[in-house]
């Protein structure tokens, strides 16, 4: 995500099915994440996110994690626990 000041911050929104390869370890999400913040400092990750499914199974299994940068951006990548399914769009703003 881009850096979060007077005049930028940044988004990911996540759309799809994550967890395990069973329909009884995955589930669907709609995930919006973004970095703005009064303090502008990139300190802050919020999130909108809506589920349904197996959706405490999809999350032993599978994690979004995000990290700050030096430079003040931030990454998020989709942590996984031995096997996976992702169908899932993940688009940056």
């Amino acid at each position: 995500m881009r850096k979060d000041d007077s005049g930028n911050y940044g988004s990911v929104n996540i759309s799809g099915r994550i967890g395990g390869w069973e329909q009884v370890n995955s589930a669907n999400f709609d995930i919006m994440m973004l970095n703005r913040s009064s303090a502008r400092d990139g300190n802050t990750i919020t999130a909108t996110v809506s589920a349904m499914g197996e959706v405490d199974a999809a999350l032993a299994l599978c994690d979004i994690v995000v990290y700050k940068q030096e430079d003040m951006t931030n990454i998020a990548y989709l942590k996984t626990n031995n096997y996976w399914l992702f169908d899932f769009d993940w688009s940056t703003y």
